[in-house]
């Protein structure tokens, strides 16, 4: 299964115009950062030194936990991605600005893994956990019962803290973003449909009244030329009206793979 995985995945990048694009290459960022985590966790505690069961040693266990943090990118890369439909529906940036985005964003997440899997490195936070390498206590629990020694954290930084600043904090924010930029997408979706419905029905009776005046004033002829002819005033509103309705649709499918994405 993992072979077939691999086998499309590679399709998929080779083809040029796939990745072409900012949004599918958002898209394949945090579908990689989502993989490595995902990969972390099945190994569990095989990157455990010996004493706690596994395979590994303290260099597999920084590595693992250091991993782990793609956890906190993965959402982060929700989140720019929420920013992207915002941009590009709500305020109709053009790919030329979204890849000034997707720089920042690129630079940003990146910036934030190292930073944040070094700091736990260096200050011994990555020790094996319930079920895999993370930021826990060594032996476990140790700042919690009277009379244990911790062997690490070497500077005497809650875990509990740890945790909140180096990875639920982040994932948090990730949430609050990506809740915030799809509610503005689905207003701007909203207003649009609410305009186009307005228009078209102010087009239609214009329309109508349009035929009534010139059926009173210039015979049945002239009433069928203005209905009917392909360069009367009619016709060239109900084209303006069918390209609203177009564009309505192009704005509603991206809201809506924004939220398959996000969500």
């Amino acid at each position: 299964m993992l072979a077939r995985v691999f086998s499309q995945g590679n399709k998929w990048i080779s083809h040029k115009s796939k990745l072409d694009r900012v949004q599918p290459r958002l898209v394949f960022a945090m579908s990689v950062a989502d993989f490595i985590a995902s990969l972390m966790l099945v190994l569990g505690d095989v990157v455990f030194p010996p004493e706690y069961g596994g395979k590994g040693n303290i260099g597999t266990c920084n590595a693992g936990g250091w991993l782990i943090q793609m956890v906190p990118v993965a959402a982060m890369y929700n989140a720019a991605l929420s920013l992207y439909y915002v941009l590009t529906v709500s305020y109709q940036k053009n790919e030329l600005s979204m890849k000034k985005f997707e720089k920042w964003a690129h630079a940003t997440i990146f910036f934030f893994w190292i930073a944040t899997g070094t700091a736990g490195v260096v200050l011994g936070l990555f020790n094996p956990a319930l079920f895999d390498c993370w930021i826990f206590d060594e032996p476990a629990f140790c700042s919690e019962i009277p009379g244990l020694e911790c062997n690490r954290p070497y500077y005497g930084v809650s875990y509990v803290a740890a945790q909140y600043y180096l990875y639920y904090i982040w994932i948090y924010a990730a949430f609050v973003i990506c809740a915030v930029a799809m509610f503005m997408v689905y207003k701007t979706v909203y207003n649009q449909e609410k305009k186009m419905t307005k228009y078209g029905k102010s087009t239609t009776s214009s329309s109508q009244w349009q035929g009534r005046s010139e059926v009173g004033g210039k015979g049945i002829e002239a009433s069928a030329s203005s209905t009917i002819g392909p360069l009367t005033r009619s016709s060239v509103e109900t084209k303006d009206t069918t390209d609203t309705k177009d564009q309505f649709k192009r704005s509603r499918r991206v809201a809506s793979q924004g939220i398959f994405y996000v969500g």
